[in-house]
């Protein structure tokens, strides 16, 4: 009996032990030189042909009025009790615009099957250096948060006859991702999500848009985007490098920040080699190779990566894709 009662004592004590832990040293710690809720202030609404230029240096410029072209910022971590992410406003034009933002940085699923080892989704990706913002946007008389204090929402309540309360929602944003085009979702860790919203009859009318912070990068605790609006519908706006149709990852490009602002040395690379991957011939293989020429900036190197490296034409690649090859900070 004793045993037994001993034993069960044990084992209720190891169950304790192993219990000990709240999974909070995985999260990223607030940083205090940044903010965790942030109010961007005003967004010009640009054309096409000025997202070609967009940089981290480029867009933080402001007209005569102080609206940004487009903006980008970096964001703290919360203390994991209130809501953290940026807002900022645009007028409406009386037409159609497009409101787009790219969290930090690029994310891919890793291809695992056995039948074919020679795919261009092959090499593993660090997913610690990915961040998720989610973007809602409604005219700024329905937002409920206070800018730069507490990130709010675009819900009204009215009572009706029966005495209820009935939820109206106003949001204007109905988000599209490269990867759920035409179906209403967020884009999910390090993917531009966009929406394009009509502003007829409502030309000079402020909206408020809201980037929700959902997870903050783990590599150095700071969640880093790229944010425009642009004249036109978004299925209007072409993809950066590689030639994609609609908005890509390369649309907006170089969103991954230091704490400087300026943009991490070798993401803008990565980016264009994601987007090359997905256009160019598969057989190309452009993402592993630049990932084997630059593991530090992909998942993480062992047997099988460096098996994979060891079958792959390294020596040619800065002669077929030689804006890979030069990796410096974009500023």
């Amino acid at each position: 009996m004793r045993s037994e009662t001993a034993l069960l004592l044990t084992l209720g004590l190891a169950s304790l032990v192993a219990c000990d832990r709240s999974g909070t040293e995985l999260l990223p710690q607030p940083n205090d030189n940044f903010p965790s809720v942030l109010e961007v202030g005003q967004l010009q609404v640009v054309s096409v042909a000025d997202l070609s230029s967009a940089s981290s240096s480029s867009c933080n410029q402001q007209d005569a009025d102080g609206a940004y072209n487009c903006y980008y910022g970096d964001l703290s971590p919360t203390d994991g009790v209130t809501q953290g992410g940026a807002t900022f406003e645009f007028k409406g034009t009386g037409g159609k615009v497009c409101v787009m933002v790219d969290p930090e940085a690029v994310f891919w699923n890793q291809f695992i099957g056995s039948e074919d080892a020679a795919i261009q989704w092959g090499y593993p990706d660090n997913n610690t250096d990915d961040g998720d913002l989610d973007l809602f946007s409604g005219l700024s008389t329905y937002y409920t948060g206070s800018p730069g204090i507490e990130i709010g929402n675009f819900k009204g309540y009215y009572t009706d006859d029966l005495g209820r309360q009935i939820a109206i929602d106003y949001v204007e944003c109905f988000n599209e991702s490269p990867y759920n085009v035409g179906v209403e979702a967020h884009a999910g860790r390090g993917s531009p999500e966009y929406c394009t919203i009509d502003t007829a009859g409502r030309e000079g009318i402020l909206y408020t848009v809201v980037l929700s912070t959902f997870s903050v990068p783990l590599d150095d605790g700071l969640l880093s985007f790229g944010s425009a609006v642009v004249d036109g519908k978004c299925s209007a706006i072409g993809g950066g490098v590689g030639g994609g149709s609609g908005i890509d990852e390369c649309t907006l490009q170089g969103e991954a920040l230091d704490e400087a602002g300026n943009t991490k040395e070798c993401t803008t690379e990565l980016e264009q080699a994601f987007c090359l991957n997905s256009t160019e011939s598969s057989s190309a293989h452009v993402l592993t190779r630049f990932c084997c020429l630059h593991p530090d900036m992909c998942g993480p190197s062992d047997a099988s990566t460096a098996e994979m490296c060891a079958n792959e034409d390294l020596d040619n690649f800065c002669l077929d894709y030689p804006q890979l090859c030069d990796c410096a900070s974009d500023n």
